[in-house]
This record gives C-alpha cells, sequence and structure tokens, in this order.
C-alpha cells in the first residue's frame, strides 16, 4: 500500500497535523496492518476523560475535563492554589525511542495546545514514562521537571512562562535542554509542536523537533540517544501536565494529539 501524503492549504495546515512531519508516515497502512506500526490520533469528540477512555487523569484538586465545544477538547486544569498540578496522561506506554538495532523504530508525535494565561505557570507536552504520570511532574516553585522523570518533549517553567524549550531527560539529574527559545507563547493562543526520530538519519540529526509545522534548529544527536541523560528504550506514555505557580487557576487546552511508530516495538 502507498503512503497516503496530506497536502493542506494555508489555513488548515495552521489547524491539523503538519506535513513537515507526518508526510513521510504511513498512517493508512498502520491503520490496514497493525504489523506496520501503531498509529493513534485525539481530538476528544468522543473521549469523557473523567471516566477514562485509555487515559488517566491526576492532580492535586481541579479535574481534566473535555470541553463542550465543536469536535471537543480537553482542558488540563489546575487548581487555584500555589503549585497546584493537573496531569493527563495515556494509561499505557504507547512507544519509545531506541539506538538498539532490534528495537530502532521511526516514531512521530504532535500535538495542537494553547495556555489559558503566560503569567507563573508551567507546563509539559510530549512523551514521558508511564510510570512518571503519578508523580508531581513539575517541581513547586520552579516549574522544573522532577529528577526522577522520563521524558522528550516541549517544556515551559514558571520562571519563564512564555519560553518553550525543546528537551529529554533520563530520570536522573537535571533535564537536558536540546535548544531553549523554540517558540514563544502568548495567552489562548495555539501552537503545535511535535517531534520524529529516525534511525536511518544522519547521526547529527535522529531526533527533530517542530513547531508549527516548521523545524527547529537544534537536534538530539546519536551520540546523545547513546549518552547516559537520554532515556534511551525506555517505553514512554502521552503526557500533558500543567502547573501553576501561584494562587490562581491556569489550563493547558489539548485540541487534538497524534502519534505513530513503526514496529518493530518491544
Amino acid at each position: 500500500m502507498a503512503n497516503y501524503t496530506v497536502t493542506y492549504e494555508a489555513a488548515g495546515e495552521a489547524y491539523g497535523p503538519s506535513p513537515s512531519i507526518w508526510g513521510d508516515c504511513p498512517i493508512l497502512e498502520m491503520t490496514a496492518d497493525p504489523r506496520v506500526g501503531c498509529q493513534m490520533y485525539d481530538d476528544f469528540s468522543l473521549s469523557n476523560i473523567e471516566n477514562g477512555d485509555g487515559y488517566q487523569a491526576l492532580g492535586d484538586t481541579a479535574p481534566v475535563y473535555v470541553v463542550d465545544t465543536l469536535e471537543g477538547r480537553v482542558s488540563v486544569t489546575t487548581g487555584g492554589t500555589n503549585n497546584h498540578q493537573s496531569i493527563l496522561g495515556t494509561a499505557v506506554d504507547i512507544g519509545h525511542i531506541s539506538d538498539l538495532e532490534a528495537e530502532a523504530a521511526e516514531l512521530w508525535f504532535e500535538a495542537r495546545v494553547k495556555m489559558s494565561s503566560v503569567a507563573d505557570y508551567g507546563m509539559f507536552i510530549g512523551l514521558a514514562a508511564e510510570a512518571d504520570i503519578a508523580t508531581d511532574f513539575l517541581d513547586d516553585n520552579s516549574g522544573d521537571i522532577v529528577t526522577t522523570a522520563n521524558c522528550v518533549g516541549f517544556h515551559v517553567a514558571t520562571a519563564a512562562p512564555t519560553t518553550v524549550r525543546t528537551v529529554y531527560h533520563n530520570g536522573s539529574g537535571e533535564a537536558t535542554a536540546v535548544e531553549s527559545g523554540v517558540h514563544t507563547m502568548a495567552a489562548s493562543a495555539y501552537v503545535r509542536l511535535g517531534f520524529k526520530y529516525d534511525p536511518a538519519a544522519e547521526d547529527a540529526e535522529k531526533v527533530r523537533f517542530f513547531v508549527n509545522g516548521v523545524e527547529t534548529t537544534t537536534k538530539v544527536t546519536a551520540a546523545n540517544i547513546a549518552a547516559a541523560t537520554f532515556p534511551d528504550s525506555v517505553n514512554l506514555a502521552f503526557l500533558a501536565t500543567a502547573k501553576t505557580g501561584e494562587g490562581v487557576t491556569k489550563s493547558l487546552v489539548i485540541d487534538w494529539w497524534r502519534f505513530a511508530q513503526r514496529k518493530p516495538r518491544v
């Protein structure tokens, strides 16, 4: 079966998945034959997060809920107390980035999100170990990623709530920033954040990050993946989290997210 490639009009591209990320992803083959790989897409038009539907929702006091709009969207909403956090993640791990020959496989991820505020507010969206979803994923007072987490994705700290950085972390020490300042967040303005891993790519660009479909400058290299600081071969789930650094409720709104990975996966 041939790859299915979508070409977006300018207006549509601002809403839908980015062809720069997904143009080489065999979505139709995966749908027709799961032996090719797995793929998932959720725009929350049929989900009821409070009742599960493959997700787990955690937080200090606040719910994670589907906003009642056309096609739906989900709001990851904190409580109104300083350092309250709310987390949404899949109930199981869905893929991994590995440089081992027996399990290395292409991976694609993207989400369209917006922040309710850019004042004293932290967030992370991307892939993280399912076991880490049960923790306070972002530190109190700083919004830094906790030292025990395994993850790859996009992070905003409460100290710099408009600055998005690309990061990875292996569950020990501080998270590694691939590139700081890949995007400047504005309150209630959507942005598409995504990345792709290609084990067959040149050593200098194994993981590439994208903002609104435009590739960022700094990549994850083969040497980065092989180093102890990267979550190499760690099974990862979808994770989105918001944290307030003041006594004011904050929300991370997710319009949709998409993930795919080729087999083999172990």
